[in-house]
């Protein structure tokens, strides 16, 4: 609250620059917020927070970025190649929650948002692919998107590497 409420300050009186390096660090601070409700199980908060941030987390695309701004004297830049990872993540746990509430339809959208990100890694790929396939499940979608995706998924799974397998 306290790391908000300070950026809030720069979004409100900045510059069109500092505004959006702000806007930026504000959103990736309710990000960490949403992450760790998720990790301790509270979807709901996780979920709150999540839809609050996921208008501005669709729009950090390649065009919004670099930001660049200085801080104690120093220059520093952000690409979006520093953030994708951290999008697609998003997306990810988004779908993760929305799953656990049985917000079927909205866990299958994060799911694909997170597939479509260009730095997606094998196990949010994983995760993401699991999230489809459960959730047509639960919803009797034994379709051609369902075999699509279970596709994608045995041919992700064993792309896995060898430390993920301790997590079962």
């Amino acid at each position: 609250d306290q790391v908000i409420e300070k950026l809030k300050e720069i979004d409100y009186s900045g510059s069109y620059t500092e505004k959006k390096v702000a806007y930026y660090f504000i959103t990736n601070a309710k990000y960490e917020l949403c992450f760790v409700y998720g990790m301790k199980g509270k979807n709901s908060l996780a979920y709150q927070i999540g839809k609050e941030i996921s208008g501005a987390i669709d729009t950090f695309d390649e065009s919004y970025f670099p930001l660049q701004y200085k801080y104690d004297s120093k220059n520093y830049s952000i690409k979006y190649s520093n953030f994708s990872p951290t999008q697609s993540e998003f997306y990810t746990g988004m779908s993760e929650i929305c799953y656990n509430l049985s917000y079927y339809e909205q866990s299958v959208v994060y799911a694909k948002k997170s597939l479509k990100s260009p730095d997606i890694t094998a196990w949010y790929k994983y995760i993401a692919l699991s999230k489809i396939i459960s959730t047509k499940k639960k919803l009797n979608q034994y379709d051609t998107e369902f075999l699509d995706y279970a596709l994608q998924f045995f041919d992700n799974y064993t792309k896995l590497e060898s430390s993920y397998f301790a997590k079962f």
